[in-house]
């Protein structure tokens, strides 16, 4: 059966998808993750998508260097929104005159695939850059999520069978845990792009070590990363996009190990790293494009189709 996607970031009602909201998670409150959690992976890279005070927000980016930033597309279609900030502190401005003529601001990786590349005006230097995988090895090993999303509702108490999505006063930078569990198809607008999919809840989902951490996607986190440590080396794998929950509750037991939960979806970055590459000039030294070449995925490509819809 397809089942709807909710993206994760801000659009227009005019637009065809819906915003991947934050990071929520299920046992621990909205203060916590909201700190680089020590582990290497690169927490400074994620950005988040506002206006020039960041009081308007439209989604998440991860810089990738020299000025550029990778984001989820449906993050590109706001034109007052064209800003981002690493600490919520400095602002930099989006170059509206890098675009492909369909959007206000950056140039969608391929037709119909959530993912775009955007330029700033001016290059933040000392900035950590996050490396593209550009092989196969995805479903190896749990990942972090991090985005500039929504949290948890205040009211939803702490764990309690439902999680409600917070509002724009529940906005931060978190990070969460969660596994790749198969790479799938997600229709988008008129066509379908390649994605990696977690689950949220179910035992077999929430392996030794996830504990409270465990994550899912809600709004304002389309366009932020997925990373995944793979030999030893941390690699942006996933670039957020949606969520197939019907509404804004993660519902009864989908955190608990009862039931599988809501599926969250990212943008597989080793599907598009030759298209993502073409959009930004002669990699400088601060742009990283790297593969895991030793870690092979094995398991088969799952033919389950998700549609994305419109809030």
């Amino acid at each position: 059966m397809l089942r709807e996607l909710v993206l994760a970031g801000a659009v227009l009602a005019a637009l065809t998808p819906s915003d991947a909201a934050a990071i929520v998670l299920f046992n621990l409150a909205n203060s916590a993750n909201q700190s680089d959690p020590g582990t290497g992976v690169p927490w400074t890279s994620v950005a988040k998508v506002s206006d020039f005070t960041g009081g308007s927000q439209t989604g998440s980016a991860v810089y990738l260097g020299d000025g550029y930033l990778l984001t989820a597309n449906h993050v590109t279609m706001n034109p007052t929104v064209k800003y981002v900030t690493f600490d919520n502190s400095t602002f930099y401005e989006i170059d509206s005159t890098f675009n492909d003529g369909v959007r206000p601001y950056g140039k969608q990786v391929a037709t119909n695939v959530d993912m775009a590349v955007i330029k700033l005006t001016t290059e933040p230097m000392g900035q950590a850059a996050a490396s593209l995988l550009t092989s196969p090895g995805e479903l190896s090993a749990p990942a972090t999520l991090i985005g500039w999303g929504v949290g948890r509702d205040p009211s939803s108490t702490l764990g309690s069978a439902n999680v409600d999505w917070g509002n724009g006063t529940t906005t931060a930078k978190r990070w969460g845990e969660n596994v790749p569990r198969a790479f799938v198809t997600v229709d988008y607008q008129l066509g379908s792009y390649q994605a990696i999919a977690t689950i949220t809840g179910g035992a077999s989902d929430s392996p030794a070590g996830l504990g409270d951490s465990e994550a899912g996607l809600a709004y304002f986190d389309s366009g932020g990363g997925l990373f995944q440590q793979l030999d030893g080396d941390w690699y942006l794998i996933g670039v957020n996009a949606g969520t197939d929950l019907a509404s804004t509750v993660f519902g009864p037991d989908q955190f608990t190990g009862k039931t599988l939960g809501s599926g969250n979806y990212f943008g597989r970055v080793s599907s598009y790293d030759t298209q993502i590459i073409a959009l930004v000039p002669e990699p400088g030294s601060g742009i990283l494009f790297a593969g895991a070449t030793s870690i092979l995925g094995v398991l088969a490509f799952m033919r389950r189709r998700h549609i994305a819809r419109p809030l």
